[in-house]
């Protein structure tokens, strides 16, 4: 449990605040892109250490984190999932998909594409942070929770 824990919060506080990092620092120096920020990197750093290294950790622990450890201690006791869980799945992806196509069809501009990659990449993220707790955390603590 207490690996788990550790875990959670080196990607939460370490590895997320390095990716947003990195990720403006080659947006400003590399690609001298300042449409969202006018002044230097360090500017930028200042102005946003607060929501860098403390808002993101926490609604990555609260909106990612949180639920799966959750979802995946209440699952690992080997119950079988039931036909109302699966079909509150699937309601979600469908409703996530409607909606998708829904504002393709009232907004086609390329708004409705941008924000379907904006969605991609937010899932890949958080499906790169669940493999990395499956595979950090042995599998066997799962079992003995």
């Amino acid at each position: 449990m207490w690996r788990r824990i550790f875990v959670n919060l080196v990607l939460a506080f370490v590895v997320l605040p390095g990716i947003l990092i990195l990720r403006d620092y080659i947006r400003i120096v590399i690609y001298h892109d300042h449409r969202f920020f006018t002044g230097t990197f360090w500017a930028y750093f200042h102005a946003m250490r607060k929501m860098v290294f403390i808002v993101m950790p926490l609604v990555l622990l609260l909106a990612i984190l949180l639920p799966y450890n959750i979802i995946v201690m209440y699952y690992s006791k080997k119950r079988k999932s039931s036909f109302f869980f699966k079909f509150r799945i699937f309601l979600c992806i469908a409703f996530l998909i409607s909606f998708y196509f829904y504002s393709l069809a009232f907004n086609p501009s390329l708004d409705a594409t941008y924000y379907l990659g904006v969605f991609a990449i937010i899932a890949l993220c958080s499906l790169l942070c669940v493999f990395a707790i499956h595979y950090l955390v042995y599998r066997k603590t799962l079992l003995h929770i």
